[in-house]
Order: structure tokens, then C-alpha cells, then sequence
């Protein structure tokens, strides 16, 4: 199940211009790469030398690293995979395919509790083809990881709902640490053991000390890095808790996105589900163990919901891609209860119409997703490394998007580290919050920026011709006024654009 999982995501991401294109999926994903590739960097750097003092010196020459805002388990996996097959973005999105694949088994294995194997080999295909999980398999982003690792919880918390052996409870904190460490919306998990016993009646476990062992794992293992970027973390949260805002915005708007992550027929399907695995009382001992499974995944699911709409308000579909293997399980059941457990050919021919009627919109949306964008960083890099004069000096990159990081991720990639300095315009020309918000144009004039960036010896000027328009781009406009009206000072590396995307000004001036 696994390898055939792989060999699908791997043929995905082919398709849809993975391994060719730029990290331009997210914001994020840019920072999540040169964050991985500094672990690295880091871990091959033996005998290692002090963490801080190594961080600061490549975040110098690549100011793209986010550790301390993001935890750092996601990154320390990136850097052993990488360690054995290379510091590329191409190794980075074959960990992304065995990550998805992992979890489209895990999801497998666990729909086989309920249903019968071609039902459950199905399901795993429709994680698969979801167009969320294409978009994050095909992305160097930590959404991913969390639903493999919170998954994982999830199985674990089922097992010891069915045996309360302390050895379970031990299971589930070390996957629930896993997470939290991966993404701070791993925190969701501390959720799902109240919602699962309310749901199971099992309300006498908190009573046990076992019940207590996650809890102990978690604040032992996450607790100190926690404690010591809680500042860092900060910057990029600017959510409101007034009640109003909560019901507009991510409680609204997460309620439409948890039905979108598969689609209404499939939602529909899987709240049905859900009735009938957790609905009936009596049954055999196996039966209890089903639905210890199913009050575990349903938690997963809700639990998800809530931390993301209420205890950490925050939107956006990829916030949800934990709920999907919960709700594809809970359809799975829908269908075998139609196809019955000793099938009949109508019955099954019921339960056939059923699920080509509930898949046929996400598999609509399969095929019509985009691919991924080349926005042509890698041909601007190609030209700043051909010019050796360039070398060990300082680049400075300016963006209206997200193009700076873009940049960053493939010169990283493909620099002898560190080869380059590079200076991001929205930092040396601007000041702002993590999030973006308290943005100010640093310079009033052109002229103060050529002063100020031939003070800085800046040897060469990148510049993202990607339009797009907002309030933080001041600083962008000034410095194409700035280039337009000192050609004398800054001239065009060619005469033709290495990149349709960018362009790139040679500095003409001794630096004074």
C-alpha cells in the first residue's frame, strides 16, 4: 500500500510541475526550505559548533530562516533526508511524497476496522486525489507532516481508550509531542482525549494516572522550546477573541472550508458515518474497539475544528487537512453500511452509485487544479552565479509578493553556502511586524535609497517584476523609481532579462 501511495504522489507532483517549479506555493514554504537546509548544513557541520553563533551566520547570508516562530521537528526531519540525498528542493519534495504516502497507508489500516479492503483502498486513493492534499504534497510546508503525526495520535489514543494500558497513553503523548513540535496547531490534540471520552462515556478514565501520561510527555518534551520562543511566535499573531469577529470570521469562515476539504457529498457521507459508528450502544467487544476508533477519529476531527476557530483563530483551508482522513473513514462507513457486510449485487450497485455521486465533485477538482508555478528564479540564479565577480558580496532582492523568499530558496539551494549575502528589501528599506502589520517605509526619497544601499555595498539589485498591489510595497516602488532615475549607478546585469520574473540591476559605482 505504501510503495503504490508513493508511486502515485510521486507521479502528482510530476505532473503538476513539482520538481520544476519555485517554491511559490506559500509564503511559508520558502522559509520552511532554507530553514531545513540550515539544519543540514548544520548537522553535516561536525563537530558541531555552537547552534546560535551557526544560525546567525546563514540566516546573515540567507535571511529566510523561521525556526522559533515554527518548532523545529519539521526541519530537523528535512535535514536527516537531506543528508542522505542532498540540500535540494527536488529531496525535500520526495520527503513531502513520504510523508503523504504514509499517511494515505495509515488511513488505509485504519478504515479497514470498518470496512472491507476495497472500500479502504479506495478511500486511501481519494486522499490522495483530494485537491487540499495535492497542493500540500507537492509543497515544502508543515501541514502534511501534522496530519501523518496527528493521525498517528489518533491511533494511539483509540488503542488506549481500548486497553488503558499506560503504555498507550505513552504512544499517544510521544505522537502528540511529535506534532506540537512539528506545527503549533498541534496543540489541537490536547483536545481530543476529553472530546473522545465524552463521546465513549469513558469519563472514569481521568480518574486513572495513566489518563495523565500525555499531558506529562508533552510538557516535559515541548514545554522548554515552547517557553523560550514564545516571543518569536508572537510577532506573527494578530487574531482578535472578541465574539463578534470569532462568529464573522474563522468560526464562519472554517465551518465552509471543513466542508469544502472533501467536498459537501463526501461531508454529508462522513457525518452519517459518524452516527452509525458511534450511535449503537450494544455490540461485541470487537464492536467496542470499532468504536473507540471512531470516537478517536471523530475527535481528531473536531478537535481540529475548534482549536482553529476559537482557541487559535486563524483561516484558511490547510488549517484543516488534519479532519480530512477522519471524515474520508466516516464515508467509507456510510458506504459499507449501504453495500452491506454480506453484499447483495443491488446493494452494492447502490453503495457503487453512492460514492461515484459523492466523489465526482473532488475528483472535478482533482483534475482542474493548477500547476505549480515557475515564476523563473532559477534562471536569475543561474546568471548571479556565472558572474564570479559577484561572489561574497551583497545582493539585495525587492518583491511586491513573496518573490523575496522565492529568490532566497533556490540561491540557497544552489550556492556554494555561503556564497552569497543576500539583503531583503521589505527588511533593509521597510520596518514591520512578522505578520506584516506596524509597516513603514524606512527612506522618503530615491536618493536616500541609493545613498543608503551603495553605504551598504550592495554589489547587485533583484528585482521581481510579479505585479500585485497592497499597502506594504512602498518601499518596492521607491526602488524602481530609485533604479529608473540613477541608470548611471545601476545598470542591467544583461541586456536581455535572464527571467521573465526578474531582473537584475549591476551596481556601476565603487561602493562609496
Amino acid at each position: 500500500m505504501f510503495v503504490t501511495a508513493l508511486v502515485v504522489v510521486s507521479i502528482l507532483q510530476w505532473h503538476h510541475n513539482a520538481y520544476r517549479a519555485d517554491l511559490s506555493a506559500n509564503p511559508d514554504e520558502a522559509a520552511h526550505f532554507v530553514t531545513g537546509l540550515m539544519a543540514r548544513d548544520y548537522l553535516l557541520d561536525f563537530p558541531w559548533p555552537r547552534p546560535m553563533p551557526f544560525a546567525e551566520k546563514f540566516y546573515d547570508a540567507y535571511p529566510m530562516v523561521a525556526i522559533g516562530h515554527w518548532p523545529p521537528l519539521f526541519y530537523l526531519a528535512q535535514a536527516l533526508w537531506m543528508s542522505l540525498l542532498g540540500g535540494t528542493v527536488s529531496a525535500a519534495l520526495m520527503l513531502m511524497a513520504v510523508i503523504t504516502a504514509g499517511t494515505a497507508t495509515l488511513l488505509v489500516r485504519g478504515a479497514r476496522w470498518f470496512v472491507a479492503t476495497p472500500i479502504a483502498v479506495t478511500l486511501g486513493a481519494v486522499f490522495l486525489i483530494a485537491p487540499i492534499v495535492q497542493r500540500y504534497s507537492r509543497s515544502v510546508m508543515a501541514e502534511m507532516p501534522l496530519t501523518l503525526l496527528a493521525l498517528l495520535a489518533a491511533v494511539a489514543y483509540a488503542r488506549y481508550l481500548s486497553t488503558t494500558r499506560a503504555r498507550d497513553a505513552v504512544w499517544f503523548g510521544i505522537a502528540a509531542a511529535a506534532a506540537i513540535l512539528t506545527k503549533p496547531n498541534g496543540l489541537a490534540l490536547a483536545l481530543l482525549p476529553p472530546i473522545a471520552i465524552v463521546m465513549r462515556r469513558h469519563t472514569g478514565l481521568v480518574a486513572r494516572w495513566s489518563f495523565w501520561i500525555p499531558a506529562a510527555i508533552v510538557a516535559i518534551v515541548c514545554g522548554p522550546w515552547y517557553a523560550l520562543t514564545i516571543s518569536e511566535a508572537r510577532e506573527g499573531w494578530s487574531a482578535s477573541y472578541d465574539p463578534s469577529w470569532l462568529l464573522r470570521n474563522p468560526v464562519a469562515s472554517n465551518a465552509v472550508d471543513a466542508v469544502s476539504v472533501a467536498g459537501l457529498p463526501i461531508f454529508v457521507l462522513a457525518c452519517i458515518g459518524a452516527w452509525i459508528a458511534l450511535g449503537r450502544r450494544r455490540d461485541r467487544e470487537s464492536g467496542a474497539t470499532q468504536r473507540n476508533y471512531a470516537a478517536a477519529m471523530a475527535a481528531l476531527a473536531i478537535a481540529t475544528w475548534i482549536f482553529v476557530s476559537v482557541v487559535v483563530p486563524v483561516r484558511g483551508e490547510r488549517h484543516l487537512l488534519p479532519m480530512l482522513p477522519p471524515m474520508l473513514v466516516f464515508a467509507g462507513i456510510t458506504l459499507q453500511e449501504i453495500a452491506g457486510y454480506r453484499a447483495s449485487r443491488w446493494r452494492i450497485a447502490a453503495a457503487a452509485v453512492v460514492a461515484v455521486t459523492a466523489l465526482t465533485p473532488l475528483v472535478q477538482g482533482a483534475v482542474s487544479i493548477r500547476s505549480k508555478a515557475d515564476v523563473g528564479s532559477a534562471a536569475v540564479v543561474a546568471a548571479i552565479n556565472a558572474d564570479a565577480s559577484l561572489d561574497n558580496r551583497s545582493i539585495l532582492v525587492s518583491s511586491e509578493n513573496y518573490g523575496e523568499g522565492v529568490f532566497i530558496a533556490t540561491l540557497a539551494a544552489r550556492d556554494r553556502r555561503p556564497q552569497h549575502r543576500v539583503l531583503r528589501a521589505s527588511r533593509v528599506l521597510s520596518t514591520s511586524n512578522w505578520d506584516g502589520s506596524d509597516y513603514r517605509a524606512v527612506y522618503s526619497t530615491d536618493d536616500e535609497i541609493d545613498v543608503a544601499l551603495r553605504r551598504m555595498g550592495v554589489a547587485a539589485i533583484v528585482v521581481d517584476t510579479h505585479r500585485a498591489t497592497g499597502p506594504h510595497n512602498v518601499h518596492h516602488r521607491q526602488l524602481l523609481d530609485m533604479l529608473s532615475r540613477h541608470p548611471t549607478h545601476w545598470r542591467l546585469l544583461t541586456t536581455e532579462s535572464p527571467s521573465p520574473g526578474f531582473t537584475v540591476y549591476r551596481a556601476s559605482h565603487d561602493g562609496n
